[in-house]
This record gives C-alpha cells, sequence and structure tokens, in this order.
C-alpha cells in the first residue's frame, strides 16, 4: 500500500516539475569546415551548423555561440580551436527544440 503511495506521488511531484532543456548532437566531420566569428561579449557565434545537421540546427546566422567567459566555455572551444587546425572532426550539443542558444558540451569519440 505504502509502495504504491509513494510511487504515484513521485509520478505526480515529477508531473509538476518544469522539464530541463535538453540538447542534441551534432556530428561536425572537419572542424576546419564550421564558420565562427567572435565578438567584444566573449561569445564565439557558430555560422553554418545547419550543414552539418539541416534537422537539429537552425539555419546561418549567429543561433549557437561558446561562451567564453565560462570555464566551460574556454574548454569547448580550445577543443574546437586544437581539432580544427588538424582537420579532425567532434561532436558539439545545441539546444534542442530548434533554439538559439549557447553550445553547453562538445568532444571527440
Amino acid at each position: 500500500m505504502w509502495r504504491a503511495l509513494v510511487t504515484a506521488f513521485g509520478v505526480v511531484f515529477a508531473w509538476m516539475l518544469p522539464l530541463p532543456a535538453l540538447a542534441v548532437w551534432i556530428i561536425v566531420p572537419d572542424a576546419s569546415q564550421v564558420q565562427y566569428m567572435t565578438d567584444g561579449s566573449g561569445r564565439i557565434y557558430f555560422r553554418n551548423l545547419d550543414q552539418f545537421d539541416s534537422a537539429a540546427a537552425l539555419g546561418c546566422c549567429y543561433n549557437y555561440w561558446i561562451d567564453t567567459t565560462t570555464p566551460e566555455g574556454k574548454n569547448i572551444y580550445a577543443l574546437f580551436l586544437t581539432l580544427g587546425a588538424q582537420s579532425k572532426g567532434f561532436r558539439i550539443s545545441v539546444p534542442d527544440g530548434r533554439q538559439p542558444g549557447a553550445l553547453s558540451a562538445a568532444g571527440q569519440w
């Protein structure tokens, strides 16, 4: 009885919480093909991620950015520059739902 009540409460409570923003991963086969621009705010804007996955990314031009004022953003930017110099691929997360926003994670696997 108690187990069913606790489970029911958990389901109702979880339903009331707002859903976190999800991310989708875009595979970029060659980082040197990414077009980008910097500005004085510490953001690095990616211009053409839709060329790598048009279903997941918005079109041109300044919808996604790396925030280099954060440690995470500095790491993503360093990874991007390193892989771009070597023409290697990487994966990068963009906000789900085709929304503009900061790139929150990147990697090579």
